[in-house]
């Protein structure tokens, strides 16, 4: 159904199309006639020409037979006569035939049913979507003749349906009573040749915004209210606005017709009389937290708490345990997992990018069937020679959890908790009245250490509590937790950690020094931010020989293509391909270890005191090894061999 023009003009003023109230309900209706034809007859209903009976006897006789009421109002009884039926109640008919009946035979039982039921004729006019005759059943009430003649046009009225019979208005029905609250109070049953008139609508306003069902509603009366219609539309959502309602009122025959009015839905808001043409916007509530403070960030559990007045810092978080955040969490509820298990576990919480390119094969497969073969060609591929990003990617996922590293339980260690910045923290507060968000820093760790200190600032509604770790922010190198791994030729191989101005010899003797054994000369000391810059270049350095390799290929295809022998061309190419392709593995399986040369004397006896004053970093890890007995010769010499080590031998020796 086409719009009519005040939903045009609600369309031009709201930029939404809103449907007429109702007129959805006659576009979902089902077989109207035959519902009203299965439906069970009353025992008040009144008989009439055309209604089918049927008959059934049983005892000294029996049978079965249907007659139906003629013009006359009488059933014709072989060999009893005819029945006058017309004008009597159903309820009644049983008895009647059963006394005809009676008058013939003795010892019977006998039942009377309905079968077809006679049709009437209706006229629909007006304003309605069909106007024409139909032929309803003869228990169809009004209602049922608005649903069979699917309802009014986009103009006609839903609430002031008229019902004529023999010239005079005998009912005026509201639709809207029954669409709102299911009365049918005011239905009545149809005659044969009453008419139904739709007349035109007298008005309509709409309703938009935070509505439970916004749309076009018609005016019925003059001096409806906001109320009347408030509960047609199903009142008002928990989300809207009542204080701030906005009218626009059509006012015709002025330059500017169109007037706008506020007013909140209060008890005299709600008695604000409607005219044909209003707009009623209801807003939506703004969805501000009057009494809330906030906590984020680097934190157990973001929450947000209501404000009370003299509250602080340390009344919102209240134990530095709602500092451990949920990754640390994790971590210590997988303490004991092995390494299986950490791996289900990161595959269930963030799939690897390898697992991610598989599953899109078998998506492509699945799609596809008729290139199943290759698809699975491609996997398997895909599965065999991961492009070198899966690869890195794997790899770091895997290392950071331990995963197929021999010294994932060493590396676990201090690892459990991550650190928070108690130097620094920040409350986001914003003005209302210039609408301004200013940032007050605090030290965290005097705020909970002592709740009278200065540092544990007030608290405002509204305020927002963001918590960082010192990963979110980095803070000075003296502030860290420095987690230095020891191993090899030391008294007590371990995980130490480094205080401020602790250095590389200093670790060592807190690990109470070397043993008589140890080659400090051949101390290896990594570092992971050096292994990852190696890493980095190295995978830059493959991907520019793999384009060197390509393009001497090529020229090198274009300088043999001219050879006479061309089996002898391509054998060279195969040749120079083979080598290059060998060459490539081999740098792939180059291992970065991030090793840093300290530059110590070549002495047997070197001490403590040579080594640098390096700062130590987090993760680092000391490797000290043992003394070698031997000198290995390799190279140019007649005999490659392993020396015992004497001490005073020289390289001529």
């Amino acid at each position: 159904m086409l719009p009519n023009d005040f939903q045009k003009h609600v369309l031009e003023v709201t930029g939404n199309l809103y449907p007429l109230y109702g007129a959805d309900f006659f576009d979902n209706l089902q077989n109207t006639a035959a519902n009203v034809a299965r439906s069970p007859v009353g025992e008040d209903y009144v008989l009439g020409p055309g209604d089918q009976l049927r008959i059934r006897i049983w005892g000294s006789t029996s049978g079965e037979t249907s007659v139906t009421i003629d013009r006359n109002g009488e059933i014709a009884l072989p060999k009893m006569g005819n029945l006058q039926l017309a004008g009597v109640r159903y309820a009644k008919a049983e008895s009647l035939v059963k006394a005809q009946f009676a008058r013939y035979y003795k010892d019977f039982e006998l039942s009377v049913t309905l079968g077809r039921l006679r049709k009437i004729t209706v006229y629909v006019v007006g304003q309605s979507r069909a106007p024409g005759s139909y032929s309803l059943g003869s228990q169809s009430t009004l209602t049922n003749a608005l649903f069979a003649s699917g309802g009014p046009n986009a103009i006609g009225s839903l609430r002031k349906v008229q019902l004529k019979r023999s010239g005079a208005v005998v009912a005026e029905f509201d639709l809207y009573h029954f669409l709102s609250k299911g009365d049918k109070s005011a239905d009545v049953k149809l005659m044969d040749g009453d008419v139904i008139v739709y007349p035109r609508a007298s008005g309509y306003v709409a309703f938009t915004g935070k509505v439970n069902a916004p749309g076009i509603y018609e005016i019925r009366d003059p001096g409806e209210t906001v109320e009347d219609f408030l509960a047609l539309a199903g009142g008002l959502p928990v989300v809207a606005d009542p204080r701030r309602i906005t009218l626009e009122r059509l006012a015709p025959g002025v330059d500017q017709p169109r007037r706008m009015e506020a007013f909140a839905l209060d008890a005299q808001g709600l008695k604000k009389s409607l005219r044909n043409g209003d707009i009623l916007s209801v807003p939506a509530i703004v969805a501000e937290l009057a009494n809330g403070v906030s906590l984020r960030g680097h934190v157990a559990q973001p929450t947000r708490v209501p404000w009370r007045a003299g509250m602080r810092v340390s009344d919102l978080i209240t134990s530095k345990a709602m500092l451990i955040n949920p990754e640390s969490l994790r971590r210590q509820n997988e303490l004991l997992f092995d390494g299986f298990q950490q791996e289900r576990s990161l595959r269930s919480r963030s799939r690897l990018p390898m697992d991610l390119a598989l599953e899109n094969l078998a998506i492509r497969q699945a799609e596809d069937k008729d290139k199943g073969a290759t698809i699975i060609r491609e996997a398997a591929s895909a599965k065999s020679m991961p492009p070198l990003e899966l690869l890195d990617s794997a790899n770091n996922s895997g290392e950071k959890l331990g995963l197929n590293n021999e010294r994932g339980l060493v590396d676990s260690i201090g690892k459990l908790v991550d650190e928070v910045n108690f130097d620094y923290a920040v409350i986001e507060r914003l003005s209302r009245s210039d609408l301004r968000v200013s940032l007050i820093s605090f030290n965290l760790g005097r705020a909970l250490n002592n709740p009278g200190d200065s540092e544990n600032l007030g608290l405002e509604p509204g305020d927002v509590v963001t918590v960082f770790s010192v990963k979110d922010v980095r803070i000075p190198q003296a502030s860290r937790r420095v987690l230095v791994r020891l191993e090899g030729e030391v008294q007590k191989p371990g995980v130490y950690q480094v205080a401020s101005g602790e250095s590389l010899g200093s670790i060592i003797q807190k690990a109470g020094g070397l043993t008589p054994d140890a080659y400090l000369f051949g101390m290896g000391y990594y570092r992971e931010e050096v292994r990852e810059s190696q890493r980095e270049n190295l995978t830059r350095l493959l991907r520019k020989l793999e384009a060197d390799s390509a393009g001497y290929l090529a020229q090198a295809s274009q300088s043999l293509g001219a050879s006479s022998d061309s089996a002898i061309a391509q054998a060279r190419i195969l040749s120079v391909q083979t080598a290059q392709r060998q060459a490539l593995e081999r740098m792939r399986a180059l291992k970065p270890e991030g090793r840093i040369a300290l530059g110590l004397p070549s002495q047997v006896d070197t001490r403590l005191e040579a080594l640098p004053a390096l700062r130590l970093q987090s993760g680092d890890r000391i490797y000290v090894p043992a003394r070698p007995d031997f000198v290995y010769i390799f190279g140019a010499v007649n005999t490659e061999s392993a020396l015992f080590f004497k001490q005073g031998l020289a390289v001529s020796d």
